[in-house]
């Protein structure tokens, strides 16, 4: 028996605490057993060697703290995401009517193609789409660019949808909502959409020199009249208002999250997160990139926000094994003409293309090592500082896209997890947040 390499014991002024990533369990435990398991680190012991009664050890177990051998828990964590990865039952797609955009973001690192789904491409998908098998689940996300702008796009592809009643659908729109008006949010359930994905980088002048918008030199207040029209309108369909930061703007967090909540106090489903923006594989322009954060800056704002809001969320690790569905054979974003990719970043990029959809809704793959590089590249389960590292419950190796960018095409390293050092500091916060 050993400890297992998910756990780690904190030592804290109110006393002797236990947690472990893969189960993202916290517990506060007696001086006598904190002893006992620190001095069984990197060692072979017994049930006897623990002297504990079998609750005690059961709890133990349970929560991976200790195990029989230190390969099971590994095994266990594959186990689970190889199994995620090859579901035949789980479908993630997602679709860009266009790669327009209306506003000109100084960070954004996609082309604004001006071209716009055609009506044989919404037919193709539309043979894809009702060639779903029968109780299967469906996450789909209309994308862009700025997928409002082919709003009738939408509408056409949504009525040549007769897909089987018994599917699992869960639809989302990824929006900048300046298009967002009463018009669209009357089709919403038509459409239904059940989550808005809305960014935000800022309140008033902030938001509008970002935008650099030539038309509207006030179009947060046009974003304003949207979400007003759309809290009245809508209490069950979930608004994530994404807040854009680099390190220069993460300051203002607070002050936008405050404005929504009190704006909207009769609407609990509209609710800001933060994201810090980043660049994608050097894609945006030296010229034009903002101040991007490293790991342990975000680190340090969940911190920092934990203690102004006493919030959980910025805090406790979200171990859901919530690895990027890229890895699943099921998962395809579509570009505007007709263009096949694994992964949503790379929509409009013909040249990360993977294939195209054919006139009877077939895939037709035409670059069998880009998809082979997004299913199998990079996997955090081969690599061996991944595989026996404490972190990977929680971190799942980041982000897939980011990964094979740094090992296929020299991009920028990702900051690992581990180099940041942050969770004794979230558990030690935890803990003094907790009476």
């Amino acid at each position: 028996m050993k400890i297992s390499i998910y756990t780690t014991l904190i030592t804290h002024e109110k006393g002797y605490f236990i947690y472990n990533s893969f189960s993202n369990s916290l517990a506060k435990i007696d001086k006598d057993l904190f002893l006992k398991l620190e001095s069984f680190k990197n060692k072979d012991f017994s049930e006897q060697d623990l002297n504990e009664d079998a609750d005690t050890v059961k709890s133990l177990r349970n929560a991976f703290i200790i195990t029989d051998n230190p390969k099971n828990d590994l095994l266990q964590y594959q186990a689970t995401t190889w199994g995620r990865r090859r579901v035949d039952d789980v479908y993630n797609i997602t679709i860009a009517p266009t790669m327009d955009c209306n506003y000109n973001c100084y960070y954004c690192f996609e082309e604004q193609v001006k071209e716009y789904m055609s009506d044989e491409i919404i037919e193709r998908i539309a043979k894809y789409m009702n060639s779903l098998p029968n109780k299967c689940r469906l996450n789909f996300t209309w994308f862009g660019g700025e997928p409002l702008l082919a709003f009738e796009q939408m509408k056409k592809l949504n009525q040549s949808l007769s897909m089987p009643e018994d599917i699992d659908t869960d639809y989302c729109i990824i929006t900048n909502g300046y298009y967002m008006n009463e018009a669209v949010i009357d089709e919403l359930h038509n459409l239904h959409i059940k989550t808005i994905q809305l960014s935000i980088d800022g309140l008033y002048e902030d938001y509008n020199q970002v935008k650099c918008m030539k038309n509207d030199k006030r179009c947060f207040d046009t974003i304003l009249k949207n979400i007003d029209y759309f809290a009245a309108k809508h209490k069950d369909i979930a608004m994530h208002i994404r807040v854009n930061m680099d390190n220069n703007t993460k300051d203002d967090f607070l002050n936008i999250v405050h404005f929504f909540y009190q704006r909207y106090p009769e609407n609990q489903n509209i609710k800001p997160y933060a994201a810090f923006l980043k660049n994608i594989g050097n894609a945006t322009p030296e010229s034009c990139a903002c101040d991007f954060s490293s790991g342990t800056d975000k680190m340090q704002f969940a911190l920092d926000m934990f203690q102004k809001t006493n919030n959980k969320y910025f805090l406790y690790p979200q171990n859901n094994f919530s690895e990027c569905a890229v890895r699943n054979h099921n998962s395809w974003a579509f570009g505007p003409d007709g263009s096949v990719y694994k992964c949503w970043e790379n929509i409009g990029n013909r040249e990360n293309k993977v294939g195209f959809i054919d006139e009877n809704g077939y895939i037709q793959i035409t670059d069998n090592l880009k998809l082979t590089r997004y299913m199998y590249g990079a996997d955090p389960l081969c690599n061996e500082d991944c595989r026996g590292c404490f972190y990977l419950p929680i971190c799942y190796g980041g982000c897939p896209h980011q990964r094979i960018l740094e090992e296929f095409e020299n991009a920028p390293i990702q900051q690992c997890a581990k180099d940041c050092g942050y969770i004794e500091q979230y558990i030690t916060a935890l803990i003094n947040a907790t009476p």
